[in-house]
């Protein structure tokens, strides 16, 4: 059987989810500093799983899957990037309490490339609606990370092998 790569991410956030150790109830948190890889991309998407830890110090994990405009030196590097049209963004903690929101606009803009072939380094800037938590819905929020490329030459191509991202989610719900 061969898995999307959103089924795939979702399997793994779930299976994460359900190894967190049985802890006394933190409650969602509303902004969590957040890491982890992009495990899927193309031109126009890229999905993204990791942890977090929440203001409240709820561990969690987390998936996001950001549409955009096709990736291209001309609006990576504008001073508004390339914009993001789209996407979901997934949350649960150790309590299995899930925050879900769609992305409705941002961007992602190059910072930093090193000469050759070497790290890129991006800005993702997204906001949220439609986000949802066990008890709420119609709420807001960003999802602000440093997305950097891992890239070598490879076969006379310039090719990312890695990429890992940092940086924070934030709600109001």
């Amino acid at each position: 059987m061969v898995l999307s790569s959103r089924a795939y991410g979702t399997i793994v956030v779930l299976l994460v989810a359900l190894t967190f150790p049985t802890v006394a109830a933190a409650s969602l948190s509303t902004s969590y500093s957040i890491e982890g890889v992009e495990i899927a991309a193309t031109s126009t998407q890229g999905t993204f799983v990791g942890t977090g830890t929440g203001d409240r110090g709820d561990e969690a994990v987390w998936q996001a899957v950001v549409n955009h405009k096709k990736l291209s030196p001309g609006c990576e590097s504008s001073a508004s990037g390339c914009a993001i049209t789209g996407g979901t963004f997934s949350l649960a903690n150790q309590d299995v309490e899930a925050i879900n929101g769609t992305f409705s606009s941002g961007s992602i803009t190059l910072v930093s490339e090193a000469p050759g072939c070497g790290l890129q380094v991006f800005s993702v800037v997204g906001t949220l609606t439609d986000v949802t938590t066990p008890t709420t819905t119609n709420g807001t929020g960003n999802f602000i990370v440093t997305l950097t490329h891992f890239r070598a030459l490879y076969l006379g191509r310039c090719t990312t092998f890695f990429a890992k991202v940092s940086g924070s989610v934030s709600f109001s719900f």
